[in-house]
């Protein structure tokens, strides 16, 4: 168990295991795309979580789901105890991706049923040829998620979309945290305290939610009261009973022990927000030339730091990442990308001239222009139309 937990100790310092490819030549440009939305449809977590999280009894199938509403409760708690979040915080925007693992080892979900939904997973439309034309060009392309690594390098490589090393994720050690519960005699104790809490979950959504037909789909409406009671479990299960904290001091002057699955959650380094950028700077240091070009892509709320820092990103399909960078396109077909990479490539690095030339070439097939804050609410409502329509319902 010791050896287990320090190794999770050792994987949460602010230090990310970049990739080793020592027969990459370094390019002009290296682009870091965020992987969910850019590249891929999907997301596996907010699936597993739809399919798995089912109440024994009552269980009524609507949208959103029991999990969805769980997911996006517990971001929205997790983010009102962690803001403001400063450099030095323990807490990113992105590192509530692990809370799902806890729920999942209760429901008997496995690392290979992700995987499975995972590799279900299609591509965004064009996103595959745009990749292999960068290549082509020999610009250096890395995909960044908060998301699972295991599985979306598992997607590249039954797709050939691209070498797996090109795919940075976090770390989602479910297999290997059932394996330490077992072994070390608290499985049967802490996994009854995680189905509990589904229990209280899941009773709470029946008893607050309407039910209502809307356009031919059943829709659930969970009541601000049960919101309220929902936040309380959410609150009370992860600060009490898993004892997780984001707090440094907290964590310091702890005297009770914790369960294993909250010291497992606290030691398990997630690539939020902040990593996200540290890792496509480091990634241009390495695999970029002297006087390469940093180019980001996102479409997320964690994407927005490494839209910001880079000299030139694009904003893809995502209101809050149309704000942060430096170009916001709105798109059903990620070739419209290729334009503005391809006067990268010319040597352009003027955004306003990038911006006017994409703009001419890519025509009716994608809204270009100026991200920032100033972004008429219009381009904004575009922007999340068509990440509806192309990803459905994600929450961030």
């Amino acid at each position: 168990m010791e050896r287990f937990i320090e190794s999770l100790r050792q994987s949460g310092k602010n230090t990310v295991r970049l990739p080793e490819i020592s027969e990459l030549p370094r390019s002009n440009i290296v682009s870091c795309f965020d992987v969910e939305g850019p590249w891929f449809l999907g997301d596996f977590i907010d699936e597993a979580m739809t399919k798995s999280l089912r109440p024994q009894n009552g269980y009524v199938e609507a949208s959103p789901s029991y999990g969805q509403i769980i997911y996006h409760d517990t971001w929205e708690w997790f983010t009102q105890v962690t803001s403001p979040r400063e450099t030095i915080s323990l807490a990113q925007e992105g590192t509530d991706t692990i809370f799902p693992m806890i729920l999942f080892l209760a429901e008997g979900v496995g690392y290979q049923y992700l995987e499975d939904l995972t590799l279900r997973s299609k591509p965004t439309p064009g996103s595959q040829n745009l990749v292999a034309r960068l290549q082509r060009e020999e610009v250096n392309a890395f995909g960044i998620t908060t998301a699972p690594q295991r599985p979306y390098q598992a997607l590249v490589r039954q797709t050939e979309f691209l070498d797996e090393r090109h795919i940075i994720g976090s770390p989602f050690p479910i297999d290997e945290t059932k394996e330490l519960l077992q072994r070390t005699g608290v499985w049967k104790q802490e996994i009854a305290m995680v189905k509990a809490y589904l229990r209280d979950c899941y009773a709470i959504i029946n008893d607050y939610s309407q039910i209502s037909s809307e356009n031919g789909q059943i829709c659930r409406n969970l009541s601000e009261t049960g919101r309220k009671l929902l936040k309380v479990s959410i609150a009370h299960f992860h600060t009490d009973q898993l004892g997780i904290s984001y707090d440094h001091n907290h964590r310091q002057l702890r005297e009770s022990p914790k369960p294993l699955l909250g010291q497992v959650v606290e030691r398990t380094y997630m690539l939020g927000d902040r990593a996200k950028a540290m890792v496509a700077v480091s990634l241009n240091l390495r695999y970029g030339r002297s006087d390469s070009t940093l180019v980001t892509v996102g479409d997320g709320l964690n994407d927005t730091l490494m839209l910001q820092m880079a000299p030139i990103s694009i904003g893809v399909n995502g209101a809050d990442a149309a704000r942060a960078a430096k170009i916001a396109v709105a798109t059903e077909d990620m070739l419209s990308l290729l334009p503005i990479f391809e006067q990268i490539l010319a040597g352009q690095r003027d955004i306003g001239t990038i911006i006017q030339r994409a703009r001419q070439q890519v025509g009716s097939a994608a809204i270009i222009c100026r991200g920032g804050l100033d972004i008429p609410e219009d381009i904004l409502a575009k922007h999340r139309a068509i990440k509806k329509k192309l990803r459905g319902d994600i929450i961030y």
